[in-house]
């Protein structure tokens, strides 16, 4: 079983949204002044099509990550004491939690990639506002908006794939953890160099999906909210839920009552 975020998807997302960035780029290619550019990219945002597209590049992203965690479920179902439970969550998928998982996840792409022209438009009027604040002339920041625009859209479209990639697979594993009654999961970490330091801190915690910590507060960091596993902005870390403690190795750490503490097995089945 590998309930880790699926590169394939997050590549294939990537790749999509590129498409996206394509359209926009031929929209405002050769315009000079922000209201000429605002004025093309609000056009792209109205376009009846470019609103297909994206509910088109929506649908199936969350249809593939959905396919791969139902694939990840009976895989455990397979390995574990739970077998018949989760068999039978996984033929109700349209009338519980993952059927309405499933909808919501499209929907918040779909809405993310709608605003994409929108956003842009924001960040070039901030950069064209603050150039001509320094005193730089129009013709200079004309000739520096087309590498700017490539800039932004393609960090953008780099973002989203990756946050909401681990977003998305994050969801439907907790939801289909709660249709078979899981509550608990362990928080893995990407475990490399890369990983900040309150993910690091909170790999192989035991957490339950309705009282997710505040990783940053729990080290001293600044509090950006609390969230599951994998469910914040570039995060590569992802819930495996706990469907046997005998996956675990005793005593183990768990969040609980806002801190991290130690627990043997029975005293973590008191809290269970």
């Amino acid at each position: 079983m590998d309930w880790q975020q699926n590169k394939q998807i997050e590549l294939k997302y990537r790749r999509s949204l590129q498409r996206v960035n394509k359209k926009i780029m031929d929209a405002i290619k050769g315009l000079q002044t922000v209201e000429q550019i605002n004025s093309a990219l609000h056009k792209v945002y109205n376009s009846g099509m470019f609103q297909t597209l994206a509910n088109s590049i929506a649908n199936r992203f969350v249809t593939s990550a959905n396919i791969i965690d139902a694939k990840t479920w009976r895989e455990a179902a397979r390995a574990g004491s739970k077998s018949k439970k989760i068999y039978e969550a996984l033929q109700k998928t349209l009338n519980t939690n993952i059927g309405r998982t499933v909808d919501r996840q499209i929907l918040k792409n779909a809405n993310l990639i709608k605003t994409l022209p929108l956003t842009l438009s924001k960040e070039l009027t901030k950069f064209i506002s603050t150039k001509t604040y320094e005193g730089i002339r129009a013709s200079e920041i004309a000739e520096t908006l087309e590498g700017k625009i490539f800039q932004y859209t393609h960090a953008r479209a780099n973002t989203i794939a990756r946050t909401e990639s681990s977003k998305a697979m994050t969801a439907l594993t907790e939801a289909r953890s709660k249709d078979v009654g899981v509550n608990w999961y362990v928080w893995k970490s990407a475990s490399d160099q890369r990983v900040r330091n309150a993910h690091k801190h909170m790999q192989g915690v035991l957490v339950r999906f309705d009282d997710p910590p505040s990783p940053e507060a729990l080290v001293g960091e600044k509090d950006v909210g609390n969230y599951n596993a994998g469910n914040i902005y570039n995060c590569r870390c992802f819930p495996r839920p706990l469907i046997s403690l005998e996956n675990v190795k005793w005593p183990c750490k768990v969040y609980y009552n806002s801190t991290i503490t130690s627990m043997s097995k029975l005293q973590f089945q008191k809290i269970m």
